[in-house]
């Protein structure tokens, strides 16, 4: 293993050395930043470093992993901010040092990237870990979407024979790329690859955009018709006409399964049971709660099925509970109004602030966990 990390940590230097080298004209096509893949291990990285700076001094430390619906808006309104501005309130003057929220939260983190980063996390000593589910998550769309299979990479050596029993080939992953990313990350060589694959992004941009130039130029309108066309057939098909909102279609492909009833053998909640295991083994209290999801909506167009809802929601906190941590269910929190898109990201203007109505019923239960440790 050391031998095969320290030739792909060589390789991976070189190789982005040298993409680096070859298109540094990039830019000169436009070609602005881009995310890859590896982007969300390094901005939970970056959320650990306090974390672990704060570690044993006596506060009630509390790492929240999760997606968009935390991190999504304004700084000062996001999730994970909301949260302890309601804990404060909740311990009272003198009290509010004593618990610290760190947002470990990036947009399409699922329950497959929260067990590839779970010893990460473990390693900072957090007191407490949320890990939200996201009912979207359990849909074949959103692994298609958003598998990130190069976080596997951050999964420690140690830990090989348990991810070899786990549902990895769900999002692509197969045995020797599991190897590979491991042995490179523990080679130290996560950001030379990081730079490659980065490099490699904004050439494939750059490609598109010096094609889309050359089509402009023979005239190829038809082909840019055709996308259009194509663009709009789609939103048509999963968005109502002019309302911003799913349509019964739409719906469908965002929930997937989640609607009709899910059991505990579901690849995400097998790897979310994983995940609990490793934080539990590390000392942490682990909150799982089901994110808001706009139910409301869901049953105006027709694709409600509250038996296999309710089915699934019994098995999210089967697997919670089985496993040591504890569940607070806040699918149905919301109304219609509490949403802002399609996305399900939470509304923050008019009548409902969603991020606080979200952390007011989550502040309980941090400060519950944080006086039954005293």
């Amino acid at each position: 293993m050391t031998r095969l990390a320290g030739g792909l940590a060589v390789f991976a230097a070189v190789t982005g050395l040298v993409a680096a080298l070859l298109f540094r004209g990039v830019d000169a096509l436009g070609v602005g930043p881009v995310e890859v893949a590896l982007d969300a291990a390094f901005v939970v990285e970056a959320g650990l470093v306090p974390l672990r700076e704060g570690a044993g001094d006596g506060a009630w430390d509390v790492g929240f992993l999760g997606d968009s619906m935390l991190v999504g808006y304004p700084p000062k309104r996001r999730v994970p901010v909301r949260l302890q501005q309601a804990v404060d309130v909740l311990m009272g003057p003198g009290e509010a040092d004593r618990v610290r929220i760190y947002s470990l939260a990036t947009p399409g983190l699922g329950p497959f990237d929260y067990y590839f980063l779970a010893e990460r996390v473990a390693g900072a000593s957090p007191d407490q870990v949320i890990l939200p589910v996201n009912l979207a998550s359990f849909s074949d769309g959103w692994r298609a979407a958003f598998a990130r299979p190069a976080l596997a990479g951050w999964i420690p050596p140690s830990r090989l024979p348990e991810a070899f029993g786990l549902p990895l080939d769900r999002i692509g992953l197969t045995a020797d790329r599991l190897l590979s990313y491991v042995a490179v990350v523990q080679a130290g060589a996560a950001r030379p690859w990081k730079a490659l694959m980065v490099e490699q992004a904004r050439t494939g941009r750059a490609r598109e955009r010096v094609r889309a130039r050359v089509g402009e130029s023979v005239g190829s309108e038809a082909r840019a018709s055709f996308d259009r066309a194509s663009l709009a057939f789609h939103e048509a098909r999963v968005m109502l006409p002019g309302n911003e909102r799913l349509s019964f279609t739409g719906v469908r492909e965002r929930y997937g399964r989640a609607l009709d009833g899910l059991g505990p053998d579901d690849p995400s909640l097998r790897m979310l049971a994983a995940t609990i295991r490793v934080l539990r083994e590390g000392g942490a209290e682990v909150l799982v709660y089901t994110s808001p999801a706009n139910v409301e909506h869901v049953a105006a167009v027709g694709a409600a099925n509250p038996a296999g809802l309710d089915r699934t929601l019994a098995a999210v906190a089967a697997v919670a509970r089985e496993n040591g941590a504890r569940f607070v269910d806040l699918h149905d929190l919301l109304p219609d109004a509490g949403f802002r898109d399609p996305g399900g990201h939470l509304s923050i203007a008019g009548e409902i602030d969603g991020p606080m109505v979200l952390a007011r019923h989550l502040a309980p239960t941090i400060v519950t966990a944080r006086v039954g440790r005293d």
